[in-house]
């Protein structure tokens, strides 16, 4: 089978699909995120986060409404600059946060911004890739990835062998956001038709709802995050 590596012209490398570069600035109290996800993180700030991109604000918005168990854990799965992993580890009483993304420069600046935080003992950052992954934890989240592993960065192709991959990693529930394919991304990336042969089964949110009831005991939309977005919780 020959797979097509998923290329972004205006970064012109293989080890990251996001075409916003990942930037980092930090001073004594601030560190300041640039790239797909902006946001600053305020030592002397209550709230400690400001997110400066109103699409990862109403996601974060939206999980807000999540009851986690206390002292649990979870893994932000292509977790950009993790804005979204780091506002519920902040303020959700989350054990342990893992930041997983294929994104080296994401991860090398996560890595920096952890240290800094002094929270080394309760967050990671990984470099790697879905399908590769072997941890499992509490909670699962994937925000604004399924059509790219549909078949642009994995070669699944397949909505029910993907959620089944998440089952194995989820121990309390799976938090996903369906993206339709009338997506402004996939109209001008074409995510979803990329390598046509590893397509096993169509990208449509009927296949998709109906592999989340197959895989996990029931699971419920939380709430729209843009007009061809939605966020489900699949419980275990």
């Amino acid at each position: 089978m020959s797979f097509q590596k998923y290329l972004d012209k205006k970064r012109h490398v293989v080890d990251g699909s996001q075409s916003e570069t990942s930037k980092l600035v930090i001073n004594d109290t601030t560190a300041h995120f640039s790239g797909y996800q902006s946001y600053t993180y305020d030592k002397n700030l209550p709230l400690v986060i400001k997110i400066h991109n109103s699409k990862q604000q109403t996601q974060c918005d939206i999980l807000s409404k999540i009851d986690f168990k206390p002292n649990s854990t979870l893994v932000d799965f292509g977790c950009s600059n993790g804005v979204i992993g780091l506002y519920l580890f902040l303020n959700k009483n989350l054990q342990k946060l893992s930041l997983v993304d294929h994104d080296t420069e994401c991860i090398s600046n996560l890595n920096k911004l952890i240290t800094w935080t002094q929270h080394v003992d309760q967050i990671t950052a990984e470099k790697n890739s879905f399908g590769l992954y072997d941890k499992s934890h509490d909670y699962v989240m994937t925000l604004s990835t399924i059509h790219w592993i549909y078949s642009a960065t994995s070669d699944f192709g397949c909505l029910y062998k993907i959620i089944e991959e998440f089952r194995r990693m989820t121990n309390i529930a799976l938090i996903i956001e369906w993206v339709e394919p009338t997506d402004g991304a996939i109209g001008a990336l074409h995510h979803i038709k990329m390598n046509p042969s590893v397509h096993k089964t169509a990208y449509t949110k009927e296949n998709f709802l109906d592999a989340l009831g197959k895989s996990f005991s029931s699971y419920e939309k939380i709430g729209q995050s843009t007009k061809t977005r939605e966020i489900y919780v699949a419980y275990v």
